[in-house]
């Protein structure tokens, strides 16, 4: 009886844990503005990467070009495609799949943490 009430006991502590810090959809909702990548800031600039979350709809800036779409059909996503030129920050999301990395998204307070995923660095936004 013990040793079934030991092994029970570490998975219902992270069962708990996890739904702690889970984000509901409702709390992405806003304009958040990209301030780091892999924890280096990023300058404030008329061009940082920016998205606006509003329900299942995601639009906003990637640097270079808009993209929007419905965020439960990424096949909806459209990307601009317009040639971009000189340095400019990327924003560092799939837009392939954006829901996927969001989905492992942690919030602190107006502070939106995106950890790495995928080839893409780890991120943090200031909600606006």
């Amino acid at each position: 009886m013990k040793s079934h009430i030991a092994a029970v006991v570490p998975v219902a502590l992270a069962v708990f844990l996890s739904a702690c810090v889970s984000i509901e959809a409702a709390d992405m909702d806003g304009t958040w503005h990209l301030v780091s990548v892999d924890g280096k800031a990023v300058a404030p600039a008329d061009n940082v990467p920016q998205f606006t979350i509003d329900g299942n709809m995601i639009a906003g800036f990637d640097g270079c070009n808009q993209f929007g779409g419905k965020l439960d059909d990424p096949a909806s996503i459209v990307v601009g495609q317009r040639e971009c030129a000189g340095p400019l920050v990327k924003l560092p999301i799939d837009l392939s799949n954006p829901a996927e990395q969001l989905s492992a998204a942690e919030l602190e307070g107006g502070r939106l943490h995106i950890p790495m995923k995928g080839g893409y660095p780890s991120s943090t936004y200031e909600r606006k």
